[in-house]
C-alpha cells in the first residue's frame, strides 16, 4: 500500500471536531472552578490544557477517520494515463502485462482492475490493473508469415517507475542487481532488447556512460511480449550504496547492431542506449537489502 497523500477534508474536519472538544473541556473547566479563589491562577493551566487536548484531537481524528476516495474507471485507458489519474486521487497504482485480443497495446483491459471502479477506499489503497500486450506483439512466440509483424518495434517499462525506489541484492558473486520488466511489441528474430543501465549521483569514471547488461544480466522475452530484465551497478570493489541514483532504459536493436554488441570483449559503453528505438526511466534510487 503507498503512502497516503495530504487530505484537506480530513484536516478540516478534524480541526472543528478538536476545536469543539477544546471549547467543552474549557467550558466544563470553566465553571467548576470559577467559584474558587483560586481560578486565576490556575486559568492560564486550563487554557493551555485545552489547547493541548484539541491540537492532540486533530492529529488522531486526521489520521484515523480520513477521507474515502471512489476508484475511477479505468477500462481503455493509457498505462500513463491510468496510472495519473490514480496518483492524483491519492492511490497506488500497480500495473500488470495481460494478453488481451482486440485491445490496444499499452491500454488498460477492460475489467481487470481491482479494486473496481465506484468503490470507496482509503488514501494510498493499491489498485491494481493489466495493460494489454497482445495488439502487434508476437503472440505464442511465433511472428507473422515472412518474419514481419507490420509494425515497428517497440518496448517499454512496467517496472521500476520514473522517480522510484529500486531495490537492489546482492548475489553470490558480491554483486549488487535489480530486476526491470516491461512489454514488448513488433519484435521477431532479427531483433534484440538491450538493456541499459547509468550510473547518476554518483558517476562513473567515465562520465555520462551507459553499461550494457549482459553476462548474467540483460533481458528475456516471453511468448506475450512481456520482457524481464536484470541490471548490475557497481562492481566488488565499489559496491552501490543507498541513496545512490541512475538511470535505467531499454532499447530496440536490430540483430546487426545487437549481436557485435553483446559479443564485444570486456564492459561494453555507449555514450547513449543503442538501437532505432528506446525507453529512459529516470531519478530512481538504489535501496539495498
Amino acid at each position: 500500500m503507498g503512502t497516503p497523500g495530504f487530505d484537506l477534508e480530513a484536516l478540516i474536519r478534524a480541526f472543528a471536531l478538536a476545536l469543539a472538544g477544546g471549547f467543552i473541556v474549557g467550558a466544563v473547566g470553566y465553571f467548576v472552578m470559577r467559584a474558587r479563589p483560586d481560578w486565576t491562577q490556575k486559568k492560564p493551566v486550563l487554557i493551555m490544557g485545552a489547547v493541548g487536548l484539541m491540537l492532540f484531537l486533530v492529529v488522531c481524528i486526521y489520521y484515523v477517520w480520513p477521507n474515502l476516495v471512489e476508484v475511477p474507471e479505468l477500462d481503455g485507458r493509457a498505462q500513463a494515463e491510468a496510472e495519473d489519474v490514480l496518483t492524483k486521487r491519492g492511490l497506488t497504482p500497480e500495473t500488470r502485462p495481460q494478453l488481451a485480443a482486440g485491445v490496444e497495446l499499452g491500454r488498460v483491459v477492460p475489467h481487470s482492475q481491482s479494486p473496481v471502479r465506484g468503490l470507496l477506499v482509503r488514501r494510498g489503497t493499491t489498485v491494481s490493473f493489466g495493460v494489454a500486450t497482445s495488439s502487434g506483439g508476437v503472440v505464442g512466440g511465433k511472428p507473422p508469415a515472412g518474419g514481419r509483424t507490420g509494425t515497428a518495434p517497440t518496448a517499454s517499462f512496467f517496472e521500476p517507475k520514473e522517480g522510484s525506489t529500486v531495490a537492489f541484492t546482492r548475489s553470490g558473486d558480491g554483486l549488487y542487481r535489480c530486476s526491470a520488466s516491461g512489454i514488448s511489441s513488433g519484435l521477431n528474430h532479427d531483433f534484440q532488447l538491450l538493456l541499459w543501465l547509468r550510473p547518476v549521483n554518483p558517476p562513473s569514471d567515465q562520465f555520462g556512460v551507459w553499461y550494457l547488461q549482459r553476462s548474467g544480466n540483460g533481458t528475456s522475452i516471453e511468448p506475450d511480449g512481456t520482457w524481464h530484465g536484470v541490471a548490475q551497478l557497481g562492481n566488488a570493489q565499489y559496491p552501490p550504496q543507498n541513496g545512490y541514483t541512475f538511470e535505467l532504459a531499454i532499447s530496440v536493436a536490430d540483430a546487426a547492431t545487437a549481436t557485435p554488441l553483446l559479443n564485444e570483449p570486456g564492459v561494453v559503453t555507449r555514450n547513449q542506449p543503442i538501437g532505432a528505438q528506446s525507453m529512459i526511466v529516470s531519478n530512481l534510487t538504489v535501496r539495498l537489502r
